[in-house]
């Protein structure tokens, strides 16, 4: 192939491989014999997946005899992007085209309208009866709502994409119920606001915005799609354009309090490495966010900033990873730590890495934002809400070879190697992550566990400080919290039964 493009007159090389790459994807997608997949779709909404990545990945290495990472496989998102990437990778002579050109600038990313300010001084009300949140329907947002239902009178209106307000009910009912929080006088004071968060006006017909706007008093903004392999481009519109969906809607008529939940990943800039940052400290280096989902907190975090220093009262909360209720052990099993955890087990392999596992149970943070957001002296501030006393990876492993399941440490290397060679043929629950852990960090190319050990380190002090008075503490990430979730996660069938020790399951 690489020959015969070679031979193709320079006019003509983008065509030429436009058609053979179409071919290949057509094939990696099983799409009907004839159809040619459309050059400007992203490849992951037609349906790619990252072993259909890997796949093509190694054709293109073979066919055009060079080597190409998974990322830029990944960030060029379409087909047309992917020729223009693939062309100046094999004729670097050539200037690029106006695609190519395209880098990803978060700082011009990270603009929001003149227009998208208070229209007037926030008028603190007696009680609070109308909250808005978003997010309600995923892990954490269920806490959320049920915290909000416990700790205030409000009537909730809860974003949520369904097809009626009867399915959007059900759809917020179910998720509580899934994790074990719902409580059947919730129903009378729960709004499903049917609607879009990557959608302008949120979904909503613009009048229905407007009318949205003046019942609600307080905005929660917990929605966001989380995925570590998707690039910037596929969650610019739910995680930035929605967040600034959401900035309209605090600023539309009467000014509202805006909670917004953000991420401790706004940090993992090379410019923070072997680090420790305060929680007053502000986001400002992007140098070496190369993660999507990074990239997209980041600019909707900066967005948000903007507004609070307009005059919109504004506070920040940035918890790490989030793992499942510290009582029940209940997960999200399909978030990243429950799929690392349960992967390197299927491998009876875990990467040796010297950094902790920064996990903090779902309970410990919705009651934390919850509680610091009724606080009047929370405006204007950001908090952190990791764990202060987390365990390193290898005191974690030594517990799950106590729980009964046979893990050995190996470097990192070593892991990688076999974790992609018996990707093809395995049902392991890290393929689609495979990517992610292909990715190098930073300009000094750092694997995930190098990364891990030069990461920022996030002071919670003065949130710890905060939370006391409340008498709310983050809960020890120790063996019996591990036992609590290992448990739950055999009742739920996430993991086969191997416990050595008496665990109620």
């Amino acid at each position: 192939m690489l020959a015969r493009l070679k031979q193709v007159a320079v006019g003509d090389r983008r065509s030429y491989l436009m058609a053979f790459l179409q071919e290949k994807i057509a094939e990696v997608l099983g799409l009907n014999s004839g159809e040619q997949p459309d050059p400007q779709k992203g490849l992951f909404e037609m349906g790619m997946d990252s072993l259909m990545a890997i796949e093509l990945v190694s054709f293109i290495e073979a066919h055009l005899q060079a080597r190409f990472s998974m990322l830029e496989i990944l960030e060029a998102n379409n087909i047309e992007t992917l020729v223009e990437v693939l062309l100046r990778q094999v004729f670097p002579e050539v200037a690029p085209s106006e695609v190519a050109c395209n880098v990803l600038s978060l700082e011009t990313e990270a603009v929001l309208e003149e227009n998208i300010v208070p229209k007037e001084p926030f008028v603190e009300q007696e009680k609070t009866k109308a909250v808005f949140l978003t997010g309600a329907s995923g892990f954490l947002g269920a806490f959320l709502l049920r915290e909000l239902l416990e700790r205030t009178e409000a009537t909730i209106y809860c974003l949520v994409r369904a097809g009626n307000i009867l399915s959007g009910q059900l759809k917020l009912e179910e998720n509580l119920k899934n994790y074990q929080i719902w409580q059947t006088n919730y129903a009378a004071r729960i709004v499903p606001v049917i609607g879009d968060l990557s959608q302008p006006y949120l979904g909503l017909e613009p009048e229905e915005f407007d009318k949205l706007a003046q019942i609600i008093e307080v905005i929660y903004h917990n929605g966001a799609v989380l995925n570590f392999v998707y690039p910037y481009s596929i969650l610019k519109p739910t995680n930035v354009l929605g967040t600034k969906e959401i900035l309209k809607l605090a600023c539309q008529f009467q000014t509202k309090p805006l909670h917004y939940v953000s991420t401790d990943a706004v940090f993992d800039s090379c410019a923070y490495f072997d680090r420790e940052v305060k929680e007053s400290e502000p986001i400002a280096y992007t140098q070496g966010l190369d993660l999507g989902y990074t990239q997209s907190k980041w600019v909707a975090e900066t967005l948000v900033t903007i507004a609070r220093d307009r005059g919109l009262p504004v506070t920040i909360y940035r918890p790490p990873l989030i793992a499942g209720d510290s009582h029940t052990g209940i997960w999200n099993t399909n978030d990243f730590t429950c799929r690392f955890i349960k992967g390197c087990i299927q491998m009876g392999k875990m990467p040796d890495m010297n950094c902790e596992l920064a996990i903090v149970p779902v309970n410990y943070v919705s009651q934390a934002i919850i509680s610091l957001s009724l606080e009047k002296t929370s405006s204007g501030r950001a908090f952190h809400l990791n764990n202060p006393h987390a365990p390193n990876w290898s005191e974690v492993v030594k517990w799950i070879n106590n729980l009964g399941y046979t893990v050995q440490q190996v470097p990192y290397q070593t892991w990688e190697v076999e974790l992609i060679t018996t990707s093809s043929y395995s049902n392991n629950v890290l393929n689609s992550l495979i990517p992610f852990f292909l990715k190098k960090w930073s300009q000094e190319q750092l694997n995930f566990a190098e990364f891990g050990q030069r990461r920022v380190r996030l002071s919670c002090q003065e949130t710890v400080k905060e939370l006391a008075k409340s008498n709310i503490a983050c809960p020890s990430v120790n063996f019996d919290l591990l036992g609590t979730y290992f448990s739950y996660f055999i009742r739920d069938g996430f993991l086969d039964s191997h416990l050595k020790l008496s665990i109620k399951t």
